[in-house]
């Protein structure tokens, strides 16, 4: 099926393979618009290596797993639970990014702390 985007025209994957994406989307091992799958890869010695699946999302993205973290999508935002490098995080964010964040239970940036007690301070 050829559809256009509002630019350009482009291939769109079958019904079926956009109906079983809505349902789980294994990012890491599916080549862009469902052009087959990538499992594996090979590493410097010549083997083959499983590749990381993530992100898996499913029921159209309502809940995807990165490895590092996940989401819960929500009528205002996403609901966000990471972890890894950066320390533990969690936060209600409308378009998933810690920058965009309305609503902090852990991990609260150190700038935002800092604000926080300089206002209950001044009494506001």
């Amino acid at each position: 099926m050829i559809k256009w985007n509002g630019e350009e025209w482009y291939e769109a994957p079958p019904l079926l393979k956009r109906i079983r994406q809505w349902f789980i989307w294994i990012g890491g091992w599916e080549r862009a618009n469902a052009k087959g799958w990538r499992l594996f890869r090979k590493i410097y010695s010549g083997k083959l290596r499983l590749n990381d699946p993530t992100p898996v999302s499913i029921l159209g993205h309502w809940f995807t797993y990165y490895g590092w973290g996940f989401n819960f999508k929500l009528p205002s935002g996403y609901f966000v639970v990471t972890w890894g490098n950066q320390g533990r995080k969690c936060y209600i964010s409308t378009n998933g990014t810690p920058s965009q964040a309305h609503i902090w239970y852990w991990g609260t940036p150190k700038e935002i702390l800092e604000v926080t007690v300089f206002r209950h301070q001044q009494g506001g």
